[in-house]
């Protein structure tokens, strides 16, 4: 994939290690990292970690089908958010019309009477 996308090593390192900083992830020293992207890539080890499999999916956009790792468990919190993502999908225009006509009542109601009456 990284060949694919035109990165060089260096820059997947960096930006693995940028990613992990923002995330607040472990990972290994620049050099160590160089050591184990040439030994996942040529296939002689497999990325067992999951905050390392997370950081390689953020910095391709990639899935992990695309990217030829396991599958992970599904959390609770990730069925409860397919779960909503289903739902969302089902809703039509006219529910959203709906919503907006709600959204704009609440507007002008707060800009007519101040956000403490419509908090009551």
């Amino acid at each position: 994939m990284r060949k694919q996308l035109g990165y060089s090593a260096d820059s997947v390192i960096r930006l693995l290690r940028g990613r992990a900083e923002t995330l607040g992830l472990s990972v290994m020293s620049p050099t160590s990292l160089k050591t184990k992207l040439s030994r996942w890539e040529n296939g002689h080890e497999q990325v067992s970690l999951p905050h390392y499999r997370r950081l390689f999916r953020d910095i391709y956009g990639r899935t992990n089908a695309e990217l030829g790792f396991p599958d992970e468990p599904e959390t609770e919190e990730a069925t409860e958010l397919r779960t909503r993502l289903k739902v969302a999908r089902s809703i039509d225009a006219e529910t959203v019309k709906l919503f907006r006509r709600q959204v704009d009542h609440a507007r002008h109601v707060d800009r007519r009477f101040g956000a403490a009456s419509l908090l009551d």
